[in-house]
């Protein structure tokens, strides 16, 4: 993908989404690099190149976008909002700018948080997207009616939509039985996420749950099998 970017710059170094594109592609690839961010000023390429896209299309949504991502990504989620603003202002079809929005900066940030509108930011974007993303925001919209907004019903209605399209039932049962969990249903929740164990003995969901519900005991005992199994 990369190296298709470089050679349509390479035909027309005025391309604006080429430019756009590259800041995304340098996100994406150093997003989970240790050396990458511990560096302050690992993401400053991607606002050089967003710049650089937007000094040849000042209306260029995309553009916005990884402008946004890289001031939330450094702890300036007032100017991401002021972004990501552009890039619906541009293109009121951008279901990214609203999904990231509402997930990290309403949903997730401390000084900005608002619950209404991440959860309007959410639904918005599933109104958008008919892509395979879609199970994604779903799933992030499942959560924060359970764990953030305290509707569980509804959340757990959007697992229910989201099982539809990924069709996983080992990811169904843990997400409703986490969600069972959470809200006082202990040995219902547990039955549901004992299934996932029979598939995936080597994770440490059962242990954890155990452990935060009090029964320190069970935990060690699936905390060694896992060790056991390594």
């Amino acid at each position: 993908m990369e190296e298709l970017v470089y050679k349509a710059l390479e035909s027309d170094s005025t391309f604006a989404m080429a430019y756009s594109g590259l800041a995304g592609i340098y996100m994406a690839k150093n997003w989970n690099s240790k050396e990458s961010y511990f560096n302050e000023n690992y993401l400053d390429s991607v606002l050089i190149l967003a710049d650089k896209a937007l000094s040849y299309d000042a209306h260029l949504d995309d553009a916005y976008l990884r402008r946004a991502l890289y001031y939330n990504n450094t702890g300036n989620p007032e100017k991401a909002i002021i972004e990501f603003d552009r890039a619906i202002n541009y293109n009121p079809n951008n279901w990214e700018a609203y999904r990231r929005k509402g997930s990290w900066v309403y949903l997730s940030s401390l000084y900005y948080s608002d619950y209404v509108k991440g959860l309007e930011c959410l639904h918005k974007a599933v109104s958008l997207n008919h892509s395979g993303e879609l199970v994604a925001i779903l799933q992030e919209l499942a959560y924060a009616y359970t764990y953030q907004a305290g509707f569980h019903e509804i959340g757990k209605k959007y697992y229910t939509e989201s099982f539809k399209l990924h069709g996983d039932t080992m990811i169904y049962l843990d997400d409703i039985g986490s969600l069972e969990i959470q809200y006082g249903e202990f040995d219902k929740g547990m039955e549901k996420i004992l299934k996932v164990y029979t598939k995936y003995p080597n994770n440490i969901w059962v242990a954890e749950k155990y452990f935060y519900h009090g029964q320190y005991e069970e935990s060690l005992k699936y905390i060694m099998s896992i060790r056991n199994q390594a």
